[in-house]
């Protein structure tokens, strides 16, 4: 947050809003809020965003939003091994397979790449 600008932070604040405003109530008011208590702020380097939430009781829409940042993934790379095991599972010759077969047997090989 030190090194964007307020424009930049508004912007964010505007996508996030968008995406979660049903869930987080007078966001936009805490957001700027919790910026302007952060810009002029000293700021450990090894601080991470879990470590924020302490700071963010007073601010309960922020630290929820917070909250979601932490939990949602990085990417959806979980995918693709699952179809390149199906692709490997579901050959010819085992073409006659069931459903519960084919799915009990793509679980077991997931767990074991």
């Amino acid at each position: 947050m030190k090194l964007t600008s307020d424009q930049k932070f508004i912007e964010s604040i505007e996508v996030i809003y968008t995406l979660y405003g049903s869930l987080l109530d007078n966001f936009k008011e805490q957001a700027l809020s919790w910026y302007d208590l952060w810009k002029n702020k000293e700021v450990e380097p090894t601080m991470k965003l879990i470590d924020i939430l302490d700071y963010a009781k007073y601010y309960p829409v922020v630290c929820q939003a917070i909250q979601i940042a932490i939990t949602l993934p990085v990417t959806s790379c979980s995918v693709e091994p699952s179809f390149s095991t199906l692709r490997r599972l579901k050959t010819w010759i085992r073409n006659r397979m069931g459903n519960e077969r084919l799915s009990s047997l793509g679980r077991l090989s997931l767990l074991f790449e």
